[in-house]
């Protein structure tokens, strides 16, 4: 694993309150992609997302557990594309803290955010997938770009 450095900490926190986070994974020949709303960091090197909505996602890690994930910051033009294995969580202390955690985030932006209150009871997490960052590459439309960072 590798320690995710503050900045791009900061970008995933930032990018999943407001424009979400679009992770890929692929099972043995058939790639998907989606937003996930329900990710934080664990740690330094460790990335937690909270399983509501992924059905396919989470057929294919089963399948194969390698995710990867694009962070983009417009306002300071910077993106990562952050590359990892994953465990999957029903139950146990990861999964017990992740989903209290998740919940209570989204109460506290309720007012704001007023349907994603109502999203959580019609749709409770199922899983907790934690995923082991490995790999981050810079992924700006720049020179440079695709480098391996860490």
């Amino acid at each position: 694993m590798v320690k995710v450095p503050e900045e791009i900490k900061e970008m995933l926190e930032k990018q999943a309150i407001g424009r979400k986070v679009p992770i890929s994974t692929c099972s043995e020949d058939v790639p998907n992609v989606i937003y996930v709303g329900f990710i934080k960091m664990h740690g330094d090197e460790e990335v937690l997302i909270g399983d509501n909505f992924l059905n396919k996602t989470r057929e294919n890690l089963e399948k194969n557990p390698r995710l990867s994930m694009i962070l983009y910051d417009p306002g300071i033009k910077k993106s990562y594309q952050l590359k990892g294995s994953t465990e999957i969580y029903t139950e146990g202390k990861i999964y017990e803290e992740a989903k209290k955690e998740f919940i209570e985030s989204r109460m506290k932006r309720s007012d704001k955010y007023p349907t994603e209150a109502a999203v959580l009871e019609k749709y409770p997490i199922k899983s907790v997938v934690l995923v082991k960052i490995e790999e981050i590459y810079d992924s700006m439309g720049k020179v440079g770009a695709g480098k391996r960072i860490l």
